[in-house]
Parts: structure tokens; C-alpha cells; sequence
């Protein structure tokens, strides 16, 4: 089978939380098929190091250079993707984030399979999206994504609810066809391999940060404001104060 996969974002350099799964998923996937070929699509050539570490030497990975081009309605997945699926189609193309190259399912539908991952809806409650019409397109966007990709991967039951919930006039299509799959996001070897880290490694950080002998919780992500993190500090702050079993305890934020 031939795999397209998206990469228009992996190398950018301030890199999130959806870049970082990106490029874990596409290592892991290095790492254990050796039957499939995969094309990695990105907008810039990657270094040999990267493309190294990233498909484990895998001679079953290959990639092309799509260049974005400047303009208004340019869009990267929409127009210079579909170009390059076009004329050089795949078997399945996954899209690491919650959109899809639309022109290929109107002039494609019977030959073209897509995977995409819908995060989350983070766009119905985040200030990031207050702008009624930058939510409502957006709205649209993951619509059509739900409606049209042929498998949907969500990383938790709470996102497929949502879905479902505020994709009701696509409930029945979505249930008809088992659309989304919940596959939950995991840990790489470095959360699991202990032996890779030191305990004078662990110490040292701890030191640098003067966390030496305290009880913390550990929160990690990008700091955004769809990341709820002032009510994770009012709520960390209110079970502080009223719980005297928790006084000696900190919240450390990365």
C-alpha cells in the first residue's frame, strides 16, 4: 500500500503539541512497517539528520518538497497538495490535524481514502475563536472534514462525543459508517525508558528549578488561552488553601 502523510507543519520552528505528535506517530510508524511505502510531504526540505532520526533509516519512506506559494487563496493542503495527489495519487493520505484537501473528494471520492485527526472542538470555547466568523468557518472546516475523510481518529471518547453532540445533522452518517475511532495518544521511550535517564539527571533539574524534596503537580503544553491554565491555577490555589494535606504541594508549569 502507498501512504501519503502530511507533514506541512513539521518543520516549523516553534513546534506544538500537534507537531510533536506528528512527528512521534510518523517515527513509530518508521520503526515498525516494513511493508507499506510512505511519502512524507513537507513545504521545505528537511535536513539529513532530521529525516534520519525521524524515519529511522526506513528505505520504505521517501518525500517530496510541495513549496507553498504566495497569495490569497493559496492554501498549501488545498491547492499545491491536490496538485501533487493529483497527478501522483496515493492509496490513504492522513492528515495529522483537523482538515483534508477537499478538491480531491469532489473530483476523487471513489479512489481517494483520507484519515485525519480531530483533536479536539477547541474552537467553540476558546478566545482564540471569538471572532464569530473565524469560529463559524471553522465550524465548517471540521464539518466537512467529518463528513467527507473516510476514518476520523480522536484521542478520547469526551472529543467523539462532542463530535457527535455538535455534529448532529451528521450523527447518523458518522454512526452508519463507524467513522471515528478512539485511539488514545501514548508515550514515547523517554517518558518509559527510565534507564536512559540518570537520577543525578532528574536531580540536577530539580535543583535548577529548587524543587528538591517537594511535592509538585506537573502540567506540560503551550501556553494559549484554549489551554485553560487560570483555572487550573484558581482551582490548584483553592485546593491549596481549604486542604491542609496539600499546603507543601506546587504546581510547576512548562
Amino acid at each position: 500500500m502507498n501512504i501519503g502523510l502530511v507533514a506541512n507543519t513539521l518543520l516549523k520552528k516553534n513546534t506544538a503539541g500537534v507537531e510533536k505528535f506528528t512527528y512521534q506517530l510518523y517515527n513509530a510508524l518508521a520503526k515498525i512497517d516494513d511493508r507499506n511505502f510512505y511519502t512524507v510531504y513537507f513545504k521545505s526540505k528537511p535536513s539529513e539528520d532530521y529525516w534520519k532520526n525521524l524515519t529511522n533509516g526506513n528505505s520504505k519512506f521517501s518525500y517530496k518538497v510541495i513549496k507553498p506559494k504566495k497569495g490569497l487563496f493559496n492554501s498549501w493542503i488545498q491547492i499545491q497538495l491536490f496538485k501533487e495527489l493529483k497527478n501522483n495519487p496515493q492509496d490513504v493520505v492522513f492528515y495529522p490535524n483537523d482538515t483534508i484537501t477537499g478538491l480531491l473528494n469532489l473530483t476523487m471520492s471513489k479512489n481517494f481514502k483520507s484519515v485525519c485527526v480531530v483533536h479536539d472542538l477547541a474552537y467553540k470555547v476558546s478566545q482564540e475563536y471569538k471572532n464569530r466568523s473565524k469560529q463559524f468557518m471553522h465550524y465548517k472546516t471540521v464539518g466537512f472534514v467529518i463528513k467527507n475523510a473516510n476514518k476520523i481518529i480522536v484521542p478520547s471518547y469526551f472529543v467523539k462525543t462532542k463530535i457527535l453532540n455538535n455534529y448532529k445533522y451528521l450523527k447518523a452518517r458518522i454512526c452508519e459508517q463507524n467513522k471515528i475511532e478512539v485511539i488514545y495518544e501514548g508515550l514515547n521511550d523517554n517518558f518509559i525508558d527510565n534507564e536512559k535517564i540518570t537520577t543525578k539527571q532528574i536531580d540536577d533539574v530539580k535543583k535548577q528549578y529548587n524543587l528538591n524534596g517537594k511535592k509538585y503537580l506537573y502540567a506540560i503544553s503551550s501556553i494559549q488561552p484554549r489551554k485553560n491554565y487560570i483555572n487550573m491555577i484558581k482551582s490548584f490555589s483553592s485546593v491549596v488553601k481549604e486542604n491542609p494535606n496539600y499546603q507543601d504541594m506546587y504546581l510547576v508549569i512548562t
